[in-house]
């Protein structure tokens, strides 16, 4: 625990919120052109001070860290806003669990950009290592695909999202990070549209000055959690090591989660998956249509390929039309999952993608309007509060506690 109160001390002052990289003339007008359909505002920085008196925990959604931490939905006094606030139990970490904890609050503490989840404030109590966050009021991607989008999102409203995700994703490479686990998990949006990463525990830093070729070579500790949507570069642990094209390749497979409702590789065992991605062409984004005679679901790709899953689901078996995905969107998945990852353009690169131009409006408007049916955190497993702000019925009633939240990394 010495090293974790090294990083977070008992005394420590709340997170003050990280400098912008400071950027010359023609880059900041790149971004303008770039960004301006996109949300292009932080979210509104608290200050939350160390103090657990300024928090009146309210709900509990969900566990994580090996179900060492609790998350919940939580009241900062001082500011009457609701917040979330992961609380990580420390006296039964191991050594390495330590240096997790402290190597996520150590690069959240150096981010500050519009599409990476900023963290307010981390300090130690008793035993407990605190962790406040944004409220994202809708969850994560996962989440969201699970209790409204089984089948997959509407196509704009995945443009809108990969847009956020590649701006963020652009920052993360001129900051020298590369996440090594995007996927819908860590993709969280707001109430407001808003659309953050989080989930850095997989992350690395590179020093610009001892690694000047911007290569890494270690294997995740925890690839196991995100195998699905991890670049094969990584897991072939080879003298050329990989680059941040790597965190380009998770955003095709998370493009195609988005898609189709789940990753590729889901449910398979770990063995297969890693011999899968070594040695077998990259998944694809698949058109699917559901037949009704015996429920199966054919999936066709854009050559012709035709896959057979068998499916339960009385779904499958009242589904009139086929899902067609435009080519545009098949374009910019294949360009992301190429096995070459010197093929894969960079993040900055693929926002001039033709996919985006579908995109009339502003990313905070248009993505609120898609998930306008979708029940916010606080509305969830039967909570009928008419005042979102107003959890106190919520905690009486325990309404969404049994929401398993255990992929949303805060």
């Amino acid at each position: 625990m010495s090293h974790l109160c090294a990083c977070v001390d008992k005394a420590n002052i709340a997170v003050a919120p990280a400098t912008p990289e400071p950027q010359d003339s023609a880059e900041q007008q790149l971004n303008m052109s770039s960004d301006h359909l996109g949300s292009g505002i932080l979210v509104p920085f608290l200050d939350c001070k160390p103090d657990p008196h300024d928090y009146r925990i309210t709900t509990t959604i969900g566990h994580g860290f090996d179900g060492l931490a609790k998350i919940s939905v939580s009241l900062h006094k001082p500011s009457s806003t609701f917040i979330v606030v992961k609380q990580t139990d420390v006296d039964f970490q191991s050594s390495q669990q330590l240096e997790d904890l402290k190597h996520e609050v150590q690069v959240l503490r150096s981010l500050n950009h519009p599409n990476i989840l900023p963290l307010f404030s981390a300090f130690i109590d008793r035993q407990e290592l605190w962790t406040v966050f944004p409220l994202m009021s809708y969850g994560s991607c996962s989440d969201i695909l699970s209790g409204s989008f089984p089948e997959g999102m509407p196509e704009v409203l995945i443009s809108c999202i990969l847009r956020e995700v590649f701006q963020g994703l652009d920052y993360l490479q001129r900051m020298h990070i590369i996440h090594r686990g995007i996927k819908g998990g860590h993709v969280l949006i707001g109430s407001d549209g808003t659309v953050c990463l989080s989930g850095f525990r997989n992350s690395v830093k590179l020093d610009p000055y001892t690694n000047t070729s911007g290569v890494a070579f270690d294997v995740p500790l925890h690839a196991i959690d995100v195998l699905p949507w991890m670049a094969p570069e990584i897991l072939q642990q080879d003298l050329q090591g990989y680059t941040y094209t790597a965190d380009v390749y998770s955003v095709g497979i998370l493009a195609i989660e988005l898609g189709q409702g789940t990753a590729p590789y889901t449910g398979q065992p770990p063995t297969k998956v890693l011999l899968e991605k070594l040695q077998n062409p990259s998944p694809r984004l698949c058109n699917t249509r559901l037949d009704g005679s015996d429920g199966s679901t054919i999936s066709t790709t854009t050559d012709s390929t035709t896959m057979v899953s068998t499916s339960d689901s009385k779904e499958a078996t009242t589904s009139k039309s086929p899902k067609k995905f435009s080519s545009t969107f098949h374009q910019i998945v294949d360009i992301c999952v190429q096995k070459n990852p010197s093929s894969r353009p960079q993040a900055q690169a693929l926002l001039g993608q033709s996919f985006f131009k579908q995109i009339k409006k502003k990313t905070r408007e248009v993505i609120p309007e898609y998930l306008s049916s979708v029940p916010l955190i606080t509305h969830r497993q039967g909570n009928n509060s008419s005042d979102e702000q107003d959890l106190e019925s919520l905690s009486a009633a325990n309404s969404i506690a049994a929401l398993s939240l255990d992929e949303w990394v805060f």
